[in-house]
């Protein structure tokens, strides 16, 4: 959930409210079962819609999320409460077809990324790609946020890709994915 923070400040930035906003952390590399048990997903969906009051949501998956947003989408009885469908550099073990004809799909992808290696474009989709971004910056930048405010309002440009931010930010690159150790006593 905390890797779509920034992609939440841009729509905040775009006029989304806070309370229109929400995301699933599921928190696993479970690669075989995870994306498989799409329940939990749907109890999750279910609430949101009850608390907006809409009947159908916008879904948004990253990588392995692509995975379970795909079985989910795929399940009839659950693909009517989505709206519109999009991955970011998503795992997927098909890349030959969307899960549902009648749910509009985007599919952004990048030629950097070494995590989820096959790129290749997925038939019925709108596939883009966001050049030189990395598997996990995919989620977070603004010409991903960018494609995905265009998909999810029928072309239209959003207004900033500034999102309103007094904070200070220091960021960095993780040059090597789960296998970071932090030593002691070190300090920001």
């Amino acid at each position: 959930g905390d890797s779509y923070t920034k992609m939440i400040e841009y729509f905040r930035a775009n006029g989304y409210p806070a309370n229109k906003l929400y995301t699933y952390d599921w928190n696993t590399l479970d690669l075989q079962s995870a994306p498989k048990n799409t329940k939990p997903l749907r109890d999750f969906i279910l609430d949101v819609l009850k608390k907006t009051g809409y009947d159908k949501v916008n879904l948004v998956g990253h990588s392995l999320g692509g995975s379970l947003t795909f079985n989910f989408c795929s399940n009839t009885e659950y693909a009517g409460s989505v709206n519109r469908l999009a991955w970011l550099a998503p795992y997927l073990k098909d890349r030959t077809k969307i899960p549902d004809s009648a749910i509009p799909t985007l599919n952004l992808r990048s030629n950097a990324d070494y995590v989820v290696t096959d790129t290749s474009t997925i038939p019925f989709a709108v596939n883009r790609v966001i050049p030189d971004k990395d598997h996990n910056e995919i989620a977070s930048c603004k010409e991903s946020f960018v494609e995905i405010f265009k998909f999810f309002n029928d072309d239209k440009e959003p207004v900033t890709t500034i999102p309103e931010d007094d904070r200070i930010l220091i960021s960095g690159k993780v040059v090597s994915f789960l296998e970071n150790a932090v030593g002691s006593g070190n300090t920001i």
